[in-house]
């Protein structure tokens, strides 16, 4: 059995991503992404068994990508309000520098192809961001109301700030960056 060539499944990921960007994720096709990704169509379905399993492995890793960018930068002895602003301003960067696979997430986790496996496996890499929320209630930081509905709020917000930012409806994010975090906070603290 041959190893995983990692710098295929990339360039399949990316092409992939081009097209999903262009055509939708009904509109991707394996005989087209091979050729995008600069590989034969059998050498793409050693890599992914179909279309379906090519999608699950996508969104996991993106998924996992931005669990690791909001993880990275976290000064884990710091206060609470200090470290969860810094996971915030680590998703707005996620949002900020991939457009494409927040793009993909959003379309993914609401299409049809979307499966049970990879919305529960994508749910447990997001489930210590839950778990934040959930000391900062226990802490008193936080409202106590659904942590899923603030987690919801953050995620929605910033994907807005970001998007009318880049469009011209708001100035650029690192000139508003504070007076977001700012609203964010008043919003989800007590």
């Amino acid at each position: 059995m041959r190893p995983r060539d990692e710098n295929k499944v990339t360039k399949a990921f990316e092409a992939a991503l081009q097209i999903i960007g262009q055509k939708g994720i009904a509109g991707l096709k394996m005989q087209e992404l091979a050729r995008a990704s600069g590989m034969a169509t059998g050498t793409l379905y050693i890599y992914f068994k179909d279309k379906n399993d090519l999608l699950h492995q996508m969104y996991l890793h993106y998924v996992g990508q931005m669990h690791r960018i909001i993880w990275g930068e976290v000064t884990h002895q710091a206060d609470y309000p200090l470290r969860f602003r810094q996971k915030w301003y680590n998703y707005v960067r996620f949002v900020q520098q991939f457009p494409a696979e927040m793009i993909f997430m959003e379309q993914y986790h609401r299409s049809p192809y979307v499966s049970e496996t990879a919305v529960h496996q994508g749910d447990s890499l997001l489930q210590p961001l839950i778990d934040v929320i959930e000391e900062g209630q226990q802490l008193g930081y936080l409202q106590t109301i659904p942590a899923h509905l603030i987690l919801a709020y953050l995620c929605g917000s910033v994907q807005e700030i970001v998007a009318w930012s880049e469009d011209g409806s708001l100035p650029p994010v690192t000139d508003i960056l504070h007076w977001a975090w700012e609203m964010t906070w008043r919003a989800v603290s007590k």
